[in-house]
């Protein structure tokens, strides 16, 4: 399809080569014979000042590049296309080569999936190499970006270098935990995978990649860090407008625009009721009441519709872990409903987020890294669905025992009368114990 008339055509590829952008020597001639470059004609339509709004296909692009002009566009276009021609032998130049062009505007047209493939074939050639170049998550496209960010903005960069993050194989393999103190304690950066890319046209890739920006927004840290809720749940609460989103870029995203919402904080302390005696950690009793699953959004979600009875705690902790609650027949009930959140299976998590879940400190999950019961990367939620379904903790075991009303409140002889009973820890300090083992044991005592 003609994207622009063919004079108007010639005569944008003949501007672009006045800039040095296109290097017209190595088109076909007569140039009258370029029909068959559907995407260079693209790119070109994108400088052109004569095009008619209608033809305009920009309109069409996916959402991460919304936030660039069509001189951007064009840039990036001729950014791969550079890279392209340096894959085929070509030294780095600014002008660059019709078929270079035609491959990276093709990619565009077909974000993220093709420009992730023209990255995987280009991760190699670097403009300025350095000893660290391909380190970690450096990679050239990314790289030429952020080079050019004042003309592209931080804000593509962002969403460029997620997916390149979500869509390339790792390019250095992790050697095995190490078994000294200071090693076990190194993990890399959680690192959210989507084979392809994101496809922001489904509702669950576009969860998912919410989840993967949350973690780089100061405004949703400051969240995580106030709340203690994982960046997971923070995006479900955002993205169904239970509380207001404090980042204007992932607002866009989930909701289309800014809402008017309560915070977080404000939301969940103006529901609470007064404090009363008899009351226990809400933390403490979903971790212990779940027996293996993870319930949290649904719980949260019934504490901000006020169908959950809790009260607030005074302190300078994190506020989900000062949330008390007196009556769990209701919370029993909430935490028996199915899972629904099948894509929020994908995400990976820091060893901070997955101790909040199993009801460990980030030090203690550490420790079962190195002791092999949870991977050194890549730790899914998936991941510690299963654990939580295979295995129970000590701290976990002691809640329990407190939501049953059990008399005994001593962890040391709760411990030595468990030992005695013959079941012994699968790893100690912290303790870990097979949970279908715990729960006949658990029914011994009438629980």
């Amino acid at each position: 399809m003609m994207l622009v008339g063919r004079e108007i055509f010639i005569a944008s590829l003949d501007a672009a080569s006045t800039r040095g952008l296109i290097d017209l020597r190595e088109f076909p001639q007569p140039i009258v014979e370029l029909d068959n470059f559907e995407n260079v004609k693209f790119a070109c339509s994108l400088v052109d000042p004569e095009l008619d709004s209608k033809q305009d296909l920009t309109r069409l692009f996916h959402p991460d590049l919304r936030s660039l002009g069509k001189g951007e566009v064009f840039e990036f276009i001729l950014l791969m296309a550079r890279l392209l021609d340096q894959e085929l032998g070509k030294p780095y130049c600014y002008a660059v080569s019709p078929k270079g062009l035609d491959e990276a505007a093709a990619a565009v047209r077909n974000w993220p999936g093709k420009v992730i493939e023209i990255a995987e074939r280009v991760q190699t050639y670097w403009r300025c190499p350095t000893q660290t170049m391909g380190r970690g998550y450096k990679h050239p496209v990314s790289s030429e970006v952020y080079a050019f960010r004042s003309l592209f903005g931080m804000d593509f960069f962002h969403r460029l270098r997620d997916q390149l993050r979500s869509g390339l194989p790792a390019r250095t393999v992790r050697p095995e935990p190490a078994d000294t103190r200071v090693a076990r304690f190194r993990r890399p950066h959680p690192r959210t995978t989507k084979e392809g890319g994101f496809n922001l046209q489904d509702q669950g890739d576009k969860l998912l990649y919410a989840s993967l920006l949350a973690r780089g927004s100061r405004a949703v840290r400051a969240d995580f860090k106030t709340s203690g809720l994982p960046f997971l749940e923070l995006v479900k609460l955002y993205s169904e407008k239970y509380v207001n989103c404090p980042d204007p870029g992932l607002c866009q995203l989930l909701l289309g625009g800014a809402a008017k919402l309560p915070n977080l904080v404000t939301r969940l302390v103006e529901g609470a009721s007064p404090p009363r005696g008899g009351s226990m950690s809400l933390y403490k009793a979903i971790t212990a009441i779940s027996d293996g699953k993870i319930a949290w959004s649904r719980v949260i979600e019934n504490i901000m519709d006020g169908k959950l009875e809790v009260s607030v705690q005074e302190g300078a902790g994190p506020l989900i872990r000062r949330l008390q609650i007196v009556d769990t027949t209701l919370l029993e009930r909430i935490v028996a409903q199915p899972e629904n959140d099948s894509w929020a299976d994908d995400v990976v998590l820091t060893n901070n987020e997955a101790g909040f879940y199993i009801g460990l400190t980030e030090n203690e999950v550490s420790t079962l890294v190195t002791g092999g019961l949870i991977p050194a990367n890549g730790l899914k939620l998936s991941t510690v669905k299963h654990f939580r379904q295979q295995y129970i903790c000590g701290a976990e075991i002691m809640s329990y025992l407190a939501v049953c009303g059990h008399p005994n409140r001593s962890m040391a002889a709760t411990f030595s009368t468990i030992l005695k009973a013959g079941i012994e820890p699968l790893h100690s300090r912290p303790s870990v114990r097979d949970r279908e083992t715990m729960r006949s044991y658990f029914r011994s005592l009438g629980y």
